[in-house]
């Protein structure tokens, strides 16, 4: 997103320079998509988890991502399938770092 007035909407992400803050924005985009469509019975947990791992998470900016916005998503009152796709998104998170550690 090039327009920092939308990008304001966002709020402030403490310690984020706008170009991270932009690669957030349009990651969180692509996993509201994923879960969408994993939501609506059109994609397996497995494609979640293979779309996770190796696209998202095989960045840093998508490693970046998850270390900011999981503070929220798995933090709070999940329910239901939101909290089931936040499990899926966590549990390939900790498999990357775990990986990257063992590189």
């Amino acid at each position: 997103m090039d327009d920092p007035d939308l990008m304001e909407c966002w709020g402030t992400i403490e310690g984020v320079d706008p170009v991270q803050k932009k690669r957030h924005a349009y990651i969180n985009t692509i996993s509201n998509y994923w879960f969408t469509f994993w939501d609506v019975h059109k994609g397996t947990s497995s494609q979640i988890r293979a779309n996770f791992a190796l696209e998202i998470f095989s960045t840093e900016a998508g490693l970046e991502w998850w270390r900011i916005a999981r503070e929220v998503r798995i933090h709070t009152d999940g329910f239901g399938k939101q909290a089931e796709f936040d499990a899926i998104v966590e549990s390939e998170y900790q498999k990357a770092l775990k990986s990257r550690e063992q590189n």
